[in-house]
């Protein structure tokens, strides 16, 4: 055999060494990649995912904490121990959630969840998070909750000044940038609420509808300080850029709002009327009797609101203009106008034409810089003393 058969043989056989090394390097990749996911469903692979939970937390403060992971991380899973915690502490827990999940469907950009469930779960307090920054209106991933269920929700009594119970279930579906939520809560003391939500902004779809019924010395009624039977309804259908809705709020079996909603192309708007006065007492009943009309309109982009709101009755006028700032609770250029049409309706005996006060307000809510400016041509009191050109 000379030097040249060698070599010829040597070019034919290098692809066949070349192919059989790879497959041997792939091989071991999986191998590797095997042990590694049989390392990750073991005692120590559970406590790594507990402690790389631990130390997530979102822009707005939010962090969970979970004991401990029984079962597979790859069907059936059981968090005992979780804890979810606001920049102030820990105000939600459960001794055991139970998550029959598909985790390799995350390869394909799909969170997919056949069941989360937990026996009890305890809300010690309403959570306080920091402002978040505005992003994406839906995320940029499948996520699908076949079953949400909650057996036992234990309110505490920091939430609303008495301890209460009930139950939450639903489902939810967010697909292709298209949002399906089908949620329910009940408490034992008489609180209702029911919501459904079909959006899909890229296909121009928004149908919403909400149902929420309270009793006297409900959840809604403490929180809203309210202490009457609440019935309110929003609902409405369209699409995001023409959409028509309604809102009616009933305390007491009485109608006390209803409010046309409205958004045109990025600009909300609502209108109608509230009826306090009913329920009010001294001076707010005057001002407020028989009732308000209420005009709005507005804008909300990078979490800025922006527009005017007027509100006014036989007593008053009040117009609101400028910006609130909802990422870092801020007014932007805010004025404040009030005309009072009866003065006497604030202070007895007072009487005069063109009462207006003017209030402008900017900067960060707790320590925002404000002005304020009273004026009226003429101001009686009592019919005999009176004052001309006040300015103040």
């Amino acid at each position: 055999m000379n030097a040249e058969t060698i070599i010829v043989r040597e070019q034919r056989s290098w692809p066949r060494r070349l192919a059989s090394e790879l497959a041997a390097l792939i091989l071991a990749l999986v191998l590797i990649a095997g042990i590694g996911v049989i390392l990750l469903d073991s005692g120590p692979g559970h406590r790594f995912i507990v402690d790389r939970i631990a130390n997530i937390e979102t822009a707005t403060g939010l962090r969970i904490q979970i004991a401990r992971i029984d079962g597979s991380i790859f069907g059936k899973t059981r968090l005992r121990g979780v804890q979810v915690a606001d920049p102030q502490g820990v105000f939600l827990t459960s001794s055991e959630i139970q998550l029959d999940w598909a985790p390799l469907a995350w390869l394909y950009n799909d969170l997919h969840i056949d069941r989360i469930e937990a026996d009890k779960v305890r809300l010690l307090r309403l959570p306080r998070l920091r402002p978040g920054r505005g992003g994406p209106l839906l995320p940029g991933f499948d996520i699908e909750i076949g079953k949400l269920a909650i057996h036992r929700l234990e309110v505490a009594r920091a939430v609303s000044g008495r301890e209460r119970v009930g139950s939450v279930a639903g489902a939810a579906t967010i697909r292709a940038g298209r949002a399906m939520v089908d949620l329910r809560a009940a408490l034992l003391d008489g609180d209702r609420m029911a919501l459904k939500l079909d959006a899909e902004p890229d296909a121009d779809r928004f149908d919403l509808d909400v149902r929420a019924l309270a009793p006297a010395d409900g959840l809604l009624a403490a929180l809203t300080g309210a202490k009457r039977p609440i019935d309110l309804t929003i609902e409405g259908s369209g699409s995001w850029t023409r959409w028509r809705g309604s809102a009616n709020l009933l305390l007491s079996g009485r109608s006390t709002g209803a409010l046309a909603l409205g958004v045109d192309r990025g600009r909300y708007r609502l209108s109608g009327t509230l009826m306090p006065a009913p329920f009010l007492k001294g001076r707010l009943k005057q001002l407020t009797s028989p009732s308000i009309k209420v005009e709005g309109e507005g804008t909300l982009k990078d979490r800025i609101l922006d527009g005017q709101l007027s509100l006014s009755s036989p007593v008053l006028r009040a117009v609101a203009r400028g910006g609130i700032d909802l990422g870092t609770s801020a007014w932007r250029k805010v004025s404040v106008g009030i005309d009072l049409l009866r003065p006497g309706a604030l202070v007895d005996g007072l009487a005069g034409r063109g009462v207006r006060m003017l209030w402008t307000l900017d900067g960060k809510v707790e320590r925002a810089d404000y002005a304020y400016r009273l004026t009226a041509p003429n101001i009686v009191f009592d019919g005999k003393t009176g004052f001309g050109a006040v300015r103040r």
